[in-house]
């Protein structure tokens, strides 16, 4: 990764989540297989690039999508949270 396409460059990211010499062989293992499963997707770079895209966009965007239409939305003043229980209460 680099700086330039939004990430970390993996010097400073290991600078920045290594702070003990335990953590480093772990840190090692993560990154090994970040770039086996990325490898994985397709033979191709540029398919690789779009299939990692379409990955995280999907894992990730949709959910915070779903919080903006969900619990995003209710009323944020107690009283009206709490008529909203009562309504709902007395639905069949």
């Amino acid at each position: 990764m680099n700086a330039k396409g939004g990430g970390l460059l993996p010097d400073l990211t290991r600078r920045l989540l290594v702070a003990d010499a335990s953590v480093e062989a772990e840190l090692d293992q993560v990154v090994a297989k970040m770039q086996q499963s990325y490898t994985q997707y397709s033979d191709v770079e540029t398919q690789r690039a779009w299939l990692l895209s379409f990955y995280r966009s999907n894992r990730f965007a949709l959910g915070i999508g779903a919080w903006r239409f969900s619990f995003a939305i209710w009323p944020r003043l107690t009283i009206l949270d709490q008529q909203l229980l009562a309504v709902s209460g007395q639905l069949p």
